[in-house]
């Protein structure tokens, strides 16, 4: 069984745009695709449109309460998965610090998740926090305070299942969208 944080090169044929997504902590560089390999006794949440805000509302909150429950109920290695618009950074002011400060909750828990052995947290930015592939200084919160350790535009899930290894395809799903796209000349 591949362990969750094996780094896993790629030599699949050059059609395939996938990268190895390794935590390692540089420049701003944000692959359109990434690819994490998922072993058979791990497990992977994905959340999307969170729209936690600077400021908390009582949605927010209760939204950042239950996933805190789920990440520290969480033992087995796996992947946090934030799948776009997790943070709002286009309908409220674009601070990142002031949004993981109003949900402390959410910051605590995903700090504890990322810290055990075999876990990984991966963001996959949306419509919403896009400026997220280009602002170095909040993916730099992101990985000082949430132990972030991969960004990219799409994630392939590489699942080992009992016949063999599937690929799922995580990403927010703006891009399918004419009037949410982030075309390639905007980033």
């Amino acid at each position: 069984m591949t362990a969750v944080t094996e780094r896993q090169d790629l030599t699949e044929s050059a059609a395939d745009d996938a990268v190895d997504a390794s935590p390692a902590r540089s420049a701003v560089f944000v692959h359109d695709l990434i690819r994490l390999q998922v072993g058979r006794d791990s497990r992977v949440v994905v959340v999307s449109d969170l729209h936690l805000e600077p400021v908390a509302s009582e949605v927010s909150t209760q939204a950042a309460d239950e996933l805190a429950k789920l990440l520290d109920d969480f033992r087995q290695p796996g992947i946090l998965v934030i799948a776009g618009d997790g943070f709002e950074m286009l309908a409220a002011a674009p601070d990142v610090a002031a949004i993981l400060d109003s949900h402390p909750q959410f910051t605590d828990a995903v700090q504890r998740f990322a810290a055990r052995d075999g876990h990984r947290v991966v963001l996959t930015p949306g419509n919403h926090d896009g400026q997220l592939v280009w602002d170095a200084d909040s993916l730099a919160v992101l990985r000082d305070r949430l132990g972030m350790t991969d960004v990219a535009i799409a994630c392939d899930l590489a699942m080992e299942t009992g016949e063999g290894v599937k690929l799922v395809r995580v990403m927010h799903g703006h891009q399918f969208d004419p009037y949410n796209e982030i075309g390639r000349a905007h980033v």
